[in-house]
């Protein structure tokens, strides 16, 4: 990579010197020409070591290190320079570009460095982990010597470091649901099967597990009996998760679309764990994408994590709900695609639009409905947030915002339901109960 070597006003102050001295020594004293020369002739040598140095800058090699973590946890993100010739490239002013929406807590977006010859620089950085993908670099760098007196054009080195942060899914939430589930996480089918509940006993038949028989009733009254335990029931359960630039706004860490990770996720874990089938369709303003097919156990839990994490955060300026409402058609056939037939019960996390999209989100529930499915749309009123340490007029104009907002979030759920639709518009922390209330219910409908 070719750079150019600029002079700054320190550097063209100096040969300017270097001139009038060189005059001066012709004309009046010839030991002012001395004088001259050896200005020209150092600043002529500090160009060519910055020419060698901004040819090593421009090779540096720049690997991405990080360590995976969840959501809330420290996000350190380093960047390793490393020089393979012998001289060193430096004096490096660098500035490092990442996206908007990290919250920096150590370190500083820019910074000045030297990497010596053959040798490398750790340059580390850390954030506050949030649920999604997110762009950290290219560095932009400015290579100056070290009197300031020349530089080279701003340009760029390393690539883009993606990170993917996964939602925690609440242990407190997950106990707490297992505890709710009135049959311990298995709904009653009330017939014999494969379970944990007791169902009834029966005469031993050959081919019967010994571990079966029951053996007070053989010591009581001498005849060879097995219990038959409750055929568990396993659902389908369809997440739909809205990801738009819509979803995405709110305070750090708070905004719709992480508190909605943070459910689905915590959900995904406790359905898993007793055999039902998860299957997740995440929509955004860069298309759709969704889990191969309806899953169980930890590869269910793992895939919900994975599509999750993988969704850029990114709030796009100029995005409408016009916009917004044209993807809802690619989500209902990619939802068709993993859509087994047979009945499902379906989620679908959204928050407040425009009438565009309150229609087209109807029509397309209504669409999935008429299969034979159980809809229901969920709203999370995900800013009711104490006003703690604010001054009294921000805490005013902060809690009048708030207010506006959860209004247009309920008359938006209000609208939905006046036409038919099944919606749930409640706080993030009732949310897993109130959806594995529904999904028991359903089971209970739904055995045969």
């Amino acid at each position: 990579m070719e750079t150019r070597i600029l002079a700054t006003h320190r550097a063209r102050t100096l040969l300017i010197l270097s001139a009038v001295a060189i005059t001066g020594g012709v004309l009046y004293d010839y030991r002012m020409v001395y004088t001259g020369i050896i200005i020209f002739f150092t600043t002529l040598a500090l160009r060519g070591f910055l020419t060698l140095s901004s040819i090593a800058a421009s090779r540096l090699q720049v690997e991405w290190v990080y360590k995976p973590c969840v959501e809330g946890e420290r996000l350190v993100v380093e960047a390793v320079f490393r020089n393979k010739l012998p001289f060193p490239a430096g004096l490096i002013e660098a500035s490092i570009n990442y996206t908007p929406h990290l919250r920096l807590l150590e370190g500083s977006r820019a910074g000045v460095f030297i990497v010596p010859g053959r040798g490398e620089v750790r340059y580390r950085i850390v954030f506050k982990a949030r649920t999604g993908r997110h762009r950290i670099g290219p560095f932009k760098i400015i290579v100056r010597d070290l009197f300031g007196l020349f530089r080279t054009p701003e340009f760029t080195i390393g690539g883009v470091c993606e990170v993917r942060v996964k939602p925690r899914a609440s242990e407190t939430v997950v106990r707490r649901l297992f505890t709710y589930s009135r049959t311990l996480g298995l709904t009653r089918t009330r017939k014999p099967g494969v379970g944990v509940e007791f169902y009834d006993v029966r005469e031993y038949e050959p081919g019967d597990e010994l571990r079966k028989i029951d053996w007070k009733k053989l010591a009581s009254k001498n005849i060879l009996a097995v219990k038959e335990m409750e055929r568990e029931a396993f659902q389908n359960i369809i997440f739909v998760v809205d990801a738009t630039s819509t979803a995405m706004k709110g305070p750090y860490g708070g905004t719709p679309f992480e508190h909605v990770a943070r459910v689905v996720s915590s959900i995904t874990r406790f359905l898993s764990s007793r055999g039902d089938s998860v299957g997740l369709v995440v929509y955004s303003d860069r298309g759709v994408v969704s889990t191969n097919g309806l899953l169980k156990g930890r590869r269910a839990y793992a895939e919900v994590l994975s599509h999750l994490s993988n969704t850029e955060f990114a709030v796009r300026e100029g995005s409408s709900d016009y916009e917004r409402a044209g993807v809802l058609e690619t989500v209902i056939k990619k939802m068709l695609e993993i859509m087994p037939r047979e009945r499902n019960a379906v989620f679908w996390f959204t928050t407040s639009g425009a009438q565009i999209y309150a229609s087209s989100l109807i029509n397309v529930v209504n669409k999935i409905a008429q299969l034979g499915n159980t809809v229901y749309v969920v709203i999370p009123v995900t800013v009711a947030y104490e006003a703690v340490g604010l001054e009294k007029t921000v805490r005013a104009i902060f809690r009048l915002k708030t207010f506006e907002q959860v209004r247009k979030e309920l008359e938006f759920a209000r609208s939905l339901k006046k036409l038919g639709v099944k919606t749930l518009a409640i706080g993030p922390e009732h949310i897993p109960q109130v959806i594995v209330n529904i999904i028991e219910t359903l089971a209970t409908s739904w055995k045969g």
